[in-house]
């Protein structure tokens, strides 16, 4: 689509970019876009600043752009939430995609994290159970945070064998930054690994759960824990010493050790300080 240059234009290129894109992006058709900006553009000139090609009128011109958008916007969101929109449904997600592109419009070239706040988005709908695709969507997303997360090599786990058994409650550990921690109202993680291994999953009833998501390599891991396990975590991962965070938590030593040997090997921790005085 070029610019018409048979004779001056009364608009800068600025201008017209401006209004394109606001036609383009219109929440509506883009006749409603036409109309709405009419005091840039008006029908009546757009010949003067779009070139007419083969049949096609120019508002059907536009209209390609129009669908071109909201199409690549909503592909992008199915790579990113193929459970989700399999838990929603083809038509319902495409129309929920419609509506979150028109609340946040695309404002950056890359769109690795268009996405981020669908979750968020989610929860404020009027939508029955929008609680568990709210949760659904926040799995999924954590999965695309951490795969594009600078993590550093994770903590190995001779380091916090090399300690001394009188200094380990004084020790905190650094989380890795490709490190998520979740609480749930739903069993979201059950579903999406049943999705994952094409079960046909449907819409659970609500069972509080936990679920840290990590990754280390090439590899995401995503594991269900229990409810200490969370707190332990959780505690862990503000600074909490591993003394104080220990308090409280209804776990042998045999368990919680166990415990810390699978979460070195997933590469949750970054790393570990202590004082040794």
């Amino acid at each position: 689509m070029t610019m018409t240059t048979s004779a001056p234009l009364r608009w800068s290129l600025s201008t017209v970019q401006k209004w394109f894109m606001s036609v383009t992006t219109h929440p509506g058709s883009v006749q409603a876009g036409v109309d709405a900006h009419s005091e840039v553009v008006s029908a009546s000139e757009l010949g003067r600043v779009l070139r007419l090609g083969s049949e096609e009128s120019l508002v059907e011109r536009l209209t390609i752009y129009h669908r071109g958008y909201f199409s690549r916007l909503e592909e992008c969101l199915a790579d990113d939430y193929p459970a989700l929109k399999y838990a929603l449904g083809d038509e319902a997600f495409s129309e929920l995609c419609h509506d979150y592109v028109n609340a946040h419009p695309s404002s950056e070239p890359n769109l690795n994290g268009y996405g981020r706040a669908l979750a968020g988005f989610i929860r404020e709908l009027d939508l029955d159970t929008a609680s568990f695709f709210s949760e659904l969507a926040q799995l999924e997303w954590a999965s695309v945070e951490v795969l594009h997360a600078l993590a550093p090599e994770p903590m190995s786990a001779q380091a916090l064998l090399s300690i001394p058994a009188e200094a380990l409650p004084s020790v905190c550990f650094k989380a890795s930054d490709a490190f998520r921690l979740f609480a749930f109202e739903y069993p979201a993680n059950a579903y999406l690994q049943a999705f994952y291994e094409d079960r046909d999953p449907i819409i659970p009833d609500p069972e509080r759960s936990f679920v840290a998501v990590v990754r280390s390599g090439y590899a995401i891991w995503r594991f269900d824990l229990n409810r200490a396990q969370f707190a332990l975590l959780s505690r862990l991962a503000r600074g909490v010493p591993l003394g104080a965070a220990l308090d409280g938590i209804e776990a042998s030593a045999t368990e919680v050790q166990t415990w810390f040997s699978e979460w070195t090997n997933c590469g949750l921790f970054a790393d570990l300080r202590f004082d040794p005085h």
